[in-house]
């Protein structure tokens, strides 16, 4: 299998398996992020996504609802909830995605950059996250409320 890993909003996202793979049925990811990463606002009107934490701390924001996670520590985000994630804790986090359908590694792979292309990560393009967001069905709502 080749690499699937890409530098997605300052950290790496590795798809582990991907719609593809899986005859649409999910999509599962593993996300380094460093710390202080935030996500935009976001709503995922096609898909759930369950996100556990590996290592370190993220705050969650679902629906205006803040909720901590730490390792070893789970949540879901129905099909439809307005959310973003930012680590949170002053160190960096390991996280794994689990979506479904399939299909939400689209965004990691058309709004991120190959990570055997650069060195490091790039600087986010606000322009090519929107149009990937857009191509993967994902409504960006604005920056995150954190």
């Amino acid at each position: 299998m080749t690499d699937r890993s890409y530098w997605f909003l300052g950290g790496r996202s590795t798809v582990l398996l991907g719609a593809e793979d899986t005859e649409g049925r999910c999509a599962v990811l593993h996300h380094e992020l460093p710390a202080g990463t935030e996500s935009p606002a976001h709503v995922q009107p096609g898909d759930d996504e369950a996100v556990v934490v590996l290592e370190g701390e993220v705050e969650l924001w679902l629906d205006g609802e803040r909720r901590a996670l730490g390792a070893g520590e789970a949540t879901l985000v129905p099909r439809g909830t307005q959310h973003a994630l930012r680590v949170a804790g002053g160190e960096p986090a390991r996280l794994i995605t689990v979506s479904t359908p399939g299909g939400h590694e689209r965004l990691v792979a058309l709004g991120g950059h190959p990570v055997d292309e650069h060195d490091e990560p790039p600087a986010l393009d606000l322009e090519r996250f929107t149009r990937a967001a857009e191509a993967a069905g994902v409504e960006i709502l604005g920056p995150g409320p954190f």
